[in-house]
């Protein structure tokens, strides 16, 4: 009898500090969820390499509207991109680039591949008819995204969005 109650004092113990370690665990897990994460500064420049005849009003919805948005010390890149985009090239640090922005009316299915590696985006829409893609791999130098949009009436459409990935700046001895 001593013997089975040394064991049952052995279980409860046991059973305790389990129960503690439960508790600690989720409640760390529950406040992760809860609490949102720190946010780190984003420093958003305009491209400033365009013509005079593309000069955007940012009031329209319809006129071209590119930004990039690049975190300091960072391998990701972001760039908005419209349905009007004229072809500008667009130059980025990071090693990845997500794009959003606003579909050209009417379309359906957007496919974004960057046809100097091959990689194919998954694009996204979400309310308000946006989109973005995760994060897409670039290649140094420069990138041929191709955007093929697929309209409610059936007819696709490509354009090729240029993207250029500049390296590291270097230090000449």
């Amino acid at each position: 009898m001593k013997h089975a109650s040394y064991v049952k004092k052995a279980e409860l113990k046991f059973l305790f500090i389990v129960g503690i370690v439960v508790v600690l665990t989720g409640t760390s897990a529950l406040m992760s969820i809860l609490i949102a994460p720190e946010l780190q500064t984003v420093v958003v420049k305009k491209i400033d390499s365009r013509s005079p005849a593309s000069v955007i009003n940012p009031t329209d919805s319809s006129s071209p509207q590119i930004f990039v948005a690049e975190k300091e010390n960072s391998s990701t890149s972001l760039v908005q991109y419209n349905c009007d985009h004229k072809g500008e090239v667009e130059e980025v640090r990071g090693n990845y680039l997500r794009v959003t922005g606003l579909p050209c009316p009417d379309t359906e299915d957007m496919e974004i591949t960057n046809q100097s590696n091959g990689f194919s985006a998954a694009v996204i829409f979400s309310k308000g008819n946006k989109f973005t893609t995760d994060f897409i791999d670039l290649k140094e130098g420069e990138n041929n995204l191709e955007i093929m949009t697929t309209h409610n009436d059936g007819t696709k459409v490509s354009s090729i969005f240029k993207v250029v990935r500049r390296g590291p700046a270097t230090i000449k001895k």
